[in-house]
């Protein structure tokens, strides 16, 4: 049997060993032009099968590739192995038209790449290097820094224990003030519980009412100007809440519009307040709406979009559902971002990857893994 019959009968085991992608990250980054989105998804590869007891225990290794894609048209623009899991890198977040990272590769740490070409701009040496306040080092985990909440800077802690702002451009640090509120994107699914504010005037929640479906309910204020003027007075030490002087007038059920399962989506591309790390994904006048098809395990995804105004009754714009995710497993659906940019959604799901269009939730692209 020669050399190269050899190599391919080695390159088919070894492919046959390795298991289907998982993505385990995604967001959207802007350059300054149309941007693109980052992926990045962990393949793990068995070298070895142990059966016992009627379970099968497997061992073997994780690489984790990251890759971008074009958000026009679902196309991979650039794809590169990061390596193992001591050489995994984190993704915080975009900022000076920059792609960031958290690397557990020292030489690289905290460190910039170009959103298309993923090429390293710069990595935590020029960081340091520019800074004497981190001659102590920078911290070794990815939850130890993150993108600020005004989406400007980026949040590093460094090895003994202060936090500094640095400019994604100049590469400069300055240190961060007690006040200074980070914001951390778990990347999984989110759900919010209770009212959301959808702006001063509207609240939004989905009620139960002992039924599986949970029903719109959408709850709305005015402005109140006596309590405004007492609450703002002369001597008050910062403005006051809006909830002091925004009165409820009222709540309305909306029966015919109702989901199963229905949850809000993280905007993990938006610049946040004080008390709000984690906003909601939404337009002006539309929320969007990620929900289950049918009750159990056998269900497909459901995205929707629904506007609501104060003067009328909200509408359900467009419904979406995503296709052949019935067969499979339930963990592998698992959202893992969803972000506006442009004309489009886009939404990465462990095992899918997917585009709509914002105005009228056609499909643009779908990639599955």
């Amino acid at each position: 049997m020669n050399r190269s019959l050899l190599m391919v009968i080695a390159l088919i085991i070894l492919a046959s060993c390795r298991n289907a992608p998982v993505i385990d990250q995604a967001g959207f980054c802007t350059d300054g032009g149309d941007g693109s989105y980052l992926v990045s998804e962990m393949i793990f590869t068995t070298t070895s099968k142990k059966s016992q007891g009627g379970s099968t225990m497997r061992s073997g290794y994780t690489t984790q590739y990251l890759y971008s894609v074009n958000i026009a048209n679902g196309e991979t623009l650039k794809r590169i192995k990061i390596g193992d899991f001591k050489a995994r890198v984190d993704y915080l977040g975009m900022a000076g038209g920059k792609a960031w990272f958290f690397s557990y590769d020292p030489a690289l740490s905290i460190h910039s790449r170009d959103p298309k070409s993923l090429a390293i701009i710069n990595n935590s040496r020029n960081i340091m290097e520019r800074n004497p306040s981190l001659s102590t080092g920078i911290a070794e985990m990815a939850y130890e820094h993150g993108i600020d909440s005004s989406g400007r800077f980026i949040v590093i802690t460094s090895k003994d224990g202060y936090q500094y702002l640095l400019d994604p451009v100049s590469l400069r640090t300055t240190k961060a003030g007690a006040n200074e509120h980070r914001r951390f994107y778990a990347i999984k699914r989110k759900s919010y519980a209770g009212n959301f504010p959808l702006n001063d005037s509207l609240e939004i929640s989905f009620d139960g009412s002992g039924s599986p479906r949970r029903t719109l309910r959408v709850m709305k204020k005015r402005f109140d100007q006596s309590s405004y003027q007492f609450y703002n007075r002369p001597n008050a030490r910062r403005e006051p809440n809006r909830n002091l002087y925004y009165k409820n007038t009222g709540s309305t059920e909306y029966p015919d519009i109702s989901f199963i399962d229905p949850e809000f989506m993280a905007d993990n591309n938006s610049s946040c307040g004080e008390n709000n790390r984690n906003p909601l994904l939404h337009g002006e006048h539309t929320i969007y709406l990620l929900s289950k098809s049918i009750l159990g395990q056998d269900y497909n995804w459901i995205i929707s979009a629904i506007d609501i105004s104060y003067a009328g009754a909200p509408v359900v714009r467009w419904r979406y559902e995503i296709d052949r995710q019935k067969d499979t497993r339930a963990h592998d659906r698992e959202l893992v971002d969803a972000s506006i940019t442009g004309k489009y959604m886009v939404f990465a799901f462990k095992n899918t990857l997917l585009a709509l269009d914002l105005a009228t939730g056609k499909l643009q692209w779908q990639k599955e893994n």
